[in-house]
């Protein structure tokens, strides 16, 4: 792995667009969600940041809420779910308040895939 900006990034890795959305974490569908935001998206991960230490290799189900023309468009929404794994994180400060995290996608679908296309279509790549 090398270091952009940052990040970890894979040689060979998806094309990725900056997205600052909010989202909702799942660590187990019996406990509450935790919220945090993305920071970047890819066909196969999420760059995320988000209040707790998650733990390695954990997997997770985040629901993701794009931005939208109004609050009302914004609230009816219905997010895009999907499973990933915790595969890097990092603090954002010496206090480990905040984290930056990379997940990667499982089972991803192509419907999945092309809902994240649609949502990024007007974004420049980084």
């Amino acid at each position: 792995m090398d270091i952009d900006s940052n990040r970890f990034v894979e040689t060979g890795e998806d094309p990725r667009w900056p997205l600052q959305s909010p989202i909702q974490i799942y660590i187990r569908e019996d406990m509450p969600h935790l919220a945090g935001h993305t920071k970047d998206i890819s066909l196969s991960g999420l760059h995320i940041e988000i209040g707790v230490k998650l733990p390695a290799n954990a997997i997770i189900t985040v629901e993701i809420y794009f931005q939208r023309e109004d609050v009302f468009a914004f609230i009816e929404q219905t997010p895009l779910k999907l499973k990933g794994k915790v595969i890097w994180r990092k603090p954002l400060a010496d206090d480990y308040e905040a984290w930056d995290v990379g997940l990667r996608f499982l089972d991803i679908s192509e419907e999945q895939k092309n809902s994240i296309l649609e949502e990024v279509k007007t974004l420049e790549v980084i």
